[in-house]
């Protein structure tokens, strides 16, 4: 079985030794990795990953929430730089968070030109959405224009038929398990929008991945082979970029 892990931050292992670490994911069966970057201090970090690696490794470039006043007034001058240098990547991490501290007009002002760019350059979007299902009501008109996912989702299955139905990805991470919800967020969740991620090293690791697997197709009554080669049709599908 082959796997990519949809989300990681491997700038963020204390390790720093990314070349065994991802042949020990290889071993898992997990081939490629998306790397999330969160912070503009960490986009050529990103990005040297995936020119040291290609084919291994695919770069993500955004801002997560939670980093926002960090950010420089030229931010979104920077990212788009980067997305024309480097036409595999996808944007993200960004989105929105209502339990941290930081103005949710910023937020929003922000998500709204990371969805801007994922049109303009056509890439996928990976969003991050935490305890904001209602201010996703005003986001939902513009995503359904990109391809996204709602990554290591942690949401009610109200939220999950209302991303479906404008046509979100919808990403598994290993805590997903840990949900009370979580067998019937995978029995709603349809085959064909599953994605896996480990986002790793906070929620887990790539080589969670085929047991997480295993769990899901335990509560679909379905093939494990079955199910991991629809999600990796799907994540493939996802990363393209072309």
């Amino acid at each position: 079985m082959q796997f990519i892990d949809t989300h990681i931050h491997l700038q963020d292992y204390k390790s720093n030794n990314a070349p065994q670490f991802l042949v020990e994911v290889n071993r898992q069966g997990v081939e490629e990795v998306v790397c999330a970057a969160t912070k503009e201090g960490n986009w050529q970090a990103v990005c040297k990953l995936a020119e040291e690696f290609p084919g291994r490794v695919v770069p993500a470039l955004g801002l997560h929430p939670w980093y926002l006043q960090d950010c420089s007034k030229d931010w979104h001058k920077n990212l788009q730089k980067l997305l024309e240098q480097n036409p595999q990547a996808l944007v993200g991490e960004c989105g929105l968070d209502s339990l941290k501290d930081v103005p949710s007009e910023l937020q929003k002002e922000i998500f709204a030109e990371h969805i801007r760019l994922a049109k303009e350059y056509n890439r996928p979007l990976l969003v991050h959405a935490v305890k904001v299902q209602d201010w996703l009501e005003a986001f939902w008109p513009i995503l359904k224009e990109v391809k996204f996912v709602l990554h290591s989702f942690s949401g009610s299955v109200e939220l999950l038929r209302r991303a479906l139905s404008f046509g979100a990805y919808i990403s598994f991470c290993p805590k997903t398990r840990t949900r009370k919800n979580f067998k019937e967020l995978a029995q709603e969740v349809p085959l064909q929008k599953l994605l896996f991620e480990s986002d790793g090293p906070y929620q887990g690791n790539p080589t969670d991945i085929p047991a997480l697997a295993k769990d899901v197709a335990e509560c679909k009554n379905i093939e494990l082979k079955e199910l991991a080669a629809e999600v990796y049709k799907n994540s493939r599908e996802f990363i393209d970029v072309r």
